[in-house]
């Protein structure tokens, strides 16, 4: 593992994931990539999915989920 990899891995406590290298969610900036975004609700990176790429809809896609998309509209009618 590379000294960078190393840097932005953690430990998990668990029983199926102990001593499991897992990266933080703010990794996409660490690694740019035309492939990943990062969610502006949630604020963790996804990555483009074949049916996006396939109908070429990734440049138009903003939010992770569904889920993502009504909290964005829900928190823009408070603010």
């Amino acid at each position: 593992m590379s000294k960078s990899a190393q840097k932005t891995a953690r430990k998990v406590q668990g029983r199926t994931d102990r001593h499991k290298n897992v990266r933080y969610h703010n990794d996409a900036n660490l690694f740019p990539d035309n492939n990943t975004k990062m969610c502006p609700v949630c604020n963790r990176p996804f990555n483009n999915r074949k049916k996006w790429s396939s109908r070429g809809l990734w440049p138009s896609i903003i939010y992770c989920s569904k889920a993502c998309r009504k909290n964005a509209s829900s928190l823009s009618k408070v603010v």
